[in-house]
């Protein structure tokens, strides 16, 4: 049985399974839009490698979505998505696209995650979702911090790693998404369900960006906003414009909120922690003003993907212990 690991991410989805011996991590932007003909031929052949039915209706999904749909912005920025069609095409488009990077995708171990506020609430509908549209060997579903927790105790193989003791140790989990800023603390092993919580995501920074642009007389949208984040400047008109003020005032609204949150979760046990480990997409953003104020925080390797290659690998242990192979 293959294991594949998809977080579904209100911006991205990001995909990590196995396909010839080698790990291989896939990136789906999260726009979804129903198909529709193309006179071009070349671009009908990148939209099929791009389009999957459901309920019997064609949809575009990840970047001929986007393109072809003229989407600004992407879908599901909301908490009730899961059983939404943009959702479910995601979920189908991600399969897709593991099948033609070489992925067996026949009766695989499916492991997902779920934002921490969301995660008992939506565990049990995302599992009957997936029974709905595919056939697996076995469906997990996970808090999304928990993904970049496993990618550290854990090796690619699904062992655990010599250096780190997770009988011992305790860590806390930052994953700061685009749609929430998800929190998460494992002492020696154990979930703490009190310290299990989020906070708005890396959207809010683009809001407030597109904000104060608007006060200098630049109308952008979220993806140039995204974009500006990291690059610190814009196009307009042909000219790169700095506005590293307007990038400043934006992340530091939401610096104040994940700080915030942070103490309200993790002030009983910031003491003892290990470490804190910072991941997911705005994580380098982020992890600057984190590290000021926890000098043990650490950012995650491969931070994007820390999500699903992390839930990758416990579904490797799992499968092995299954098998009845010790650990």
């Amino acid at each position: 049985m293959n294991v594949i690991a998809i977080d579904i991410g209100h911006s991205g989805v990001k995909v990590s399974t196995e396909a010839d011996g080698k790990v291989v991590k896939l990136a789906i932007p999260s726009f979804v839009c129903p198909a529709f003909p193309l006179s071009d031929e070349g671009e009908q052949r990148r939209a099929g490698k791009e389009t999957v039915i459901f309920q019997d209706r064609p949809y575009f999904f990840g970047e001929t979505a986007r393109i072809q749909g003229q989407m600004k912005s992407p879908v599901g920025t909301y908490d009730n998505w899961i059983e939404t069609p943009a959702h479910a095409v995601l979920l189908l488009g991600a399969i897709k696209k593991a099948a033609a990077a070489g992925a067996d995708v026949t009766h695989p171990i499916l492991v997902l995650g779920l934002p921490t506020h969301l995660f008992s609430q939506q565990k049990q509908p995302l599992k009957e979702v997936v029974a709905r549209l595919m056939q697996t060997a076995h469906t997990m579903v996970m808090p999304q911090p928990v993904g970049p927790y496993q990618a550290m105790m854990l090796d690619e193989y699904g062992f655990s790693v010599p250096s780190r003791n997770a009988s011992s140790q305790s860590w806390g989990v930052i994953d700061v998404g685009y749609y929430t800023t998800d929190f998460l603390v494992v002492h020696k092993g154990r979930m703490v369900e009190d310290a299990m919580g989020s906070c708005g995501g890396m959207r809010k920074a683009a809001e407030h960006f597109v904000k104060s642009l608007s006060q200098r007389g630049i109308s952008s949208d979220i993806p140039e906003a995204e974009e500006a984040l990291v690059s610190r400047t814009v196009r307009d008109f042909g000219q790169a414009i700095d506005v590293g003020a307007e990038v400043d005032l934006a992340l530091a609204k939401n610096v104040a909120e994940v700080m915030d949150t942070m103490a309200r979760l993790m002030s009983g046990v910031a003491r003892q922690l290990d470490g804190l480990v910072v991941a997911g997409g705005g994580a380098g953003l982020l992890y600057p003003f984190i590290q000021k104020v926890h000098p043990q925080a650490v950012l995650a390797t491969d931070s994007r993907f820390a999500v699903a290659e992390g839930m990758r690998r416990f579904g490797c242990a799992y499968r092995r212990i299954q098998a009845n192979v010790p650990v």
